[in-house]
């Protein structure tokens, strides 16, 4: 199965668009810089987590799972930026700002507000976490009642473009299995 990837999808995942240079270009459309749309960040989630806006309507759901949650040890310490892409990526997979959360779980002092912490995403509901640190004690005890998924981190897709692509890519997987 073959799939294109749109100009928009791209941009919601936070890449800037391909540009020829010059001294090698033919004329290129304006209406692909018109078609680009970014998604900002649009509201905080109670706990710590950021939620985007959905700008386009070609993403893809998962069928069958509602609510998602982003697990990233040092996320908060790794800046707006990254916390954007993740936001982005939940736009850009079509996921409603009410139906995902982040979470830093190194921001969480001790025993105590791990287990209110965890209390909060039972009350949350999700279907799947995505975690960047499988290895991490928080995500082991979170795996125990969420099925959970191994995803680069933002920072490392922020440097690396083609992580996000692959992200992209593990979405599409999970949409097929279910």
């Amino acid at each position: 199965m073959t799939m294109s990837l749109s100009a928009s999808f791209f941009a919601q995942l936070g890449v800037q668009p391909w540009r020829l240079k010059p001294e090698f270009a033919m004329p290129v459309s304006a209406a692909l810089g018109d078609s680009v749309q970014t998604s900002q960040v649009a509201e905080s989630v109670p706990g710590g987590s950021m939620a985007a806006e959905a700008s386009d309507g070609e993403a893809v759901a998962a069928a069958g799972l509602q609510r998602f949650l982003w697990v990233e040890p040092g996320l908060t310490a790794a800046g707006e930026r990254a916390q954007t892409l993740v936001a982005n990526a939940f736009a850009a997979f079509g996921v409603a700002p009410q139906n995902w959360q982040w979470l830093d779980p190194s921001t969480l002092p001790d025993d105590d507000a791990q287990f209110d912490c965890l209390e909060r995403l039972i009350d949350f509901g999700p279907d799947l976490a995505l975690c960047t640190d499988l290895a991490h004690p928080f995500v082991q005890e979170l795996a125990e009642g969420v099925m959970v998924e191994p995803v680069p981190p933002a920072s490392q897709m922020l440097a690396a473009p083609l992580q996000k692509k692959a992200l992209y890519q593990q979405w599409l997987a999970w949409t097929e299995r279910d």
